[in-house]
């Protein structure tokens, strides 16, 4: 009798210890995270403000994470939870398997940011070793989720609203973020609204494992109002859009050099509102586009397209041998198909070497 009540005092010690550090273990984390993202970078911090933890169901959930650049304290990444699911059956056979869902982030661009991430990164040593040992990491992650979610900056308050959104309705996935030999590429996809009007939708793939990263892209612009840049034009070239929509296809491709691609902008129903002032100091490709756009004259409902190969090699150049303007406006002479032409890609590259 004595035996069984000995056993039976121990049994419940054991529950009520796994009890409360079950209790503890979630302020533990919290304390011990948030240290750790105070002075993890030279430029940035970060804080998380509650940790739930379910361990038997194997769901870990950060929520209220924000991060700020040092320097000014102001936010760049607001972001409502993440939470991480683990597979017992793949940790039981030695392998640590996580999906990862992020929701209602926020990434806000400001002035701060790149200088603050070539500062963190100036100070980050990773070498050849290090990133061997990544390789062989017993860590995967099959697909990382963001819903919900949103891009804003206060750069350019006349092109984005009150809040300063460039992009919402933001869901995007990833899946093989971390790669391996066996399996190197990682595709990616995200869709959302941009400035408001105008649906987005991007596709790709990345190889994170190669020596020098890899990657193609997809992307289409659907229905873009092009009046809607009217309030940023008017501060930069001396015309506007009394109406017009735009439609955009493009691919580019990257493989540790330029960026190599193409623009297949299709716009329907245009008309501008020039003033006689010349269009001088449009250097830069996005007004030398918007300039190109003003010499064009349509009638209503009519669609003009064109192509305009390009590189990137710290400086936009058009492969026609013209200006962006020129090529715009001689190509939306010759015919052109919707879509994406599929005629970019990693594999395609990697067979023509």
């Amino acid at each position: 009798m004595k035996k069984k009540t000995k056993k039976l005092k121990i049994f419940l010690w054991t529950i009520a210890i796994l009890g409360l550090i079950r209790i503890a273990l979630p302020s533990i984390v919290k304390v011990s995270l948030n240290n750790y993202l105070e002075n993890f970078s030279p430029s940035i911090k970060a804080q998380v403000s509650d940790v739930d933890m379910a361990i038997i169901r194997g769901s870990y959930k950060l929520k209220g994470i924000k991060a700020n650049v040092k320097k000014s304290d102001r936010p760049f990444l607001v972001v409502d939870a993440v939470t991480a699911s683990l597979s017992w059956k793949d940790l039981l056979s030695g392998q640590i398997t996580s999906n990862v869902l992020i929701q209602k982030a926020d990434m806000i661009y400001t002035e701060n940011l790149i200088p603050a991430v070539k500062e963190h990164l100036a100070r980050v040593d990773v070498t050849k070793e290090v990133k061997e040992e990544a390789k062989k990491s017993l860590f995967k992650v099959p697909r990382l989720d963001v819903v919900n979610s949103s891009v804003s900056t206060d750069i350019f308050p006349s092109l984005t609203k009150e809040d300063g959104t460039i992009l919402n309705s933001l869901n995007a996935r990833i899946t093989n973020l971390i790669p391996s030999e066996e399996s190197q590429m990682s595709p990616f996809n995200l869709n959302g609204e941009i400035l408001g009007t105008g649906d987005l939708k991007v596709e790709g793939e990345l190889d994170l494992y190669a020596d020098v990263p890899n990657w193609t892209v997809d992307t289409e612009i659907l229905h873009f109002d092009m009046t809607s840049l009217n309030k940023f034009l008017k501060e930069k070239v001396p015309l506007t859009f009394t109406r017009g929509e735009l439609d955009l296809y493009a691919e580019a491709k990257s493989q540790g050099g330029p960026i190599v691609g193409y623009l297949k902008p299709f716009v329907k129903s245009l008309d501008v509102m020039k003033e006689e002032e010349e269009f001088e100091g449009t250097g830069h490709w996005f007004i030398e586009i918007i300039s190109a756009l003003g010499n064009i004259t349509m009638k209503s409902d009519e669609v003009m397209a064109t192509k305009i190969p390009f590189t990137f090699d710290k400086k936009l150049k058009v492969d026609t041998g013209e200006t962006i303007s020129k090529a715009m406006t001689h190509g939306f002479t010759q015919e052109q198909s919707r879509g994406i032409e599929n005629s970019i890609g990693l594999k395609q590259s990697q067979e023509e070497k």
